[in-house]
């Protein structure tokens, strides 16, 4: 069983999202949620597939409706087969011990 989920939504920045899966040290299954009108990967598969250790949800609506953060989340607890399930931006910055942090004092 995995130690958590983290579910990473991203909207044309595919950088920041290697930056932030680079933080990711663990036994976590990772989703990343991507809503981008440009998929930051060429030509992906419609749905979700693995790829380079983690699982890439390619919302094909993106183009076409505005998705919102609540949709994102809608999308990571579907595809979530551990928990806790946690939600990253592509923004956050982990220090070490994060988890154990976020465990003891009940945030997740």
């Amino acid at each position: 069983m995995k130690e958590a989920t983290v579910v990473i939504p991203v909207h044309n920045d595919f950088e920041k999202l290697q930056k932030v899966l680079a933080q990711l040290i663990g036994d976590f299954e990772i989703i990343v949620i991507d809503t981008s009108d440009r998929p930051v990967y060429q030509n992906p598969p419609m749905g979700m597939v693995y790829l380079h250790g983690f699982r890439y949800v390619l919302n094909g609506f993106a183009k076409h409706l505005h998705v919102c953060p609540s949709m994102e989340k809608e999308l990571g607890f579907e595809h979530a087969t551990s928990s806790p399930v946690i939600f990253m931006t592509t923004d956050t910055v982990l220090k070490p011990g994060w988890l154990q942090r976020f465990k003891a004092v009940g945030v997740l």
